[in-house]
């Protein structure tokens, strides 16, 4: 691969892997049947499902120290990418939702005007 990019691509760290991987399994989690209800009733789902994703990210892989490469704190750089990643996850998810709905509607448009 490294070969290919020449230098120019930008490559994940282990910490934003590390992230992305326990947020979506939080996501996941949430819009499992026995919780989903909960969830989706909730005012600020964004906020719930950043909060239950850093309390896993904690427990699963732990957050200590500073950045090697920033001397930044590892807690801020991870609740910044919580938060981003979390945003995507919401949206990539809602849009889904969309397509469905406006695939069926297509649908049923479609087969009217072919009776």
């Amino acid at each position: 691969m490294a070969n290919i990019d020449r230098g120019r691509l930008a490559w994940p760290t282990d910490l934003l892997v590390d992230v992305v991987a326990q947020t979506i399994v939080t996501f996941k989690s949430l819009l499992l049947p026995n919780n989903f209800k909960e969830f989706v009733a909730s005012p600020n789902q964004p906020a719930v499902l950043m909060q239950l994703a850093l309390k896993r990210y904690k427990k699963v892989v732990g957050l200590s120290g500073l950045c090697s490469a920033c001397n930044t704190p590892l807690t801020n750089l991870v609740k910044d990418s919580v938060r981003i990643v979390s945003n995507i996850a919401l949206n990539n998810y809602t849009k889904q939702l969309g397509d469905c709905r406006s695939r069926s509607e297509t649908l049923r448009k479609l087969s009217t005007l072919v009776k």
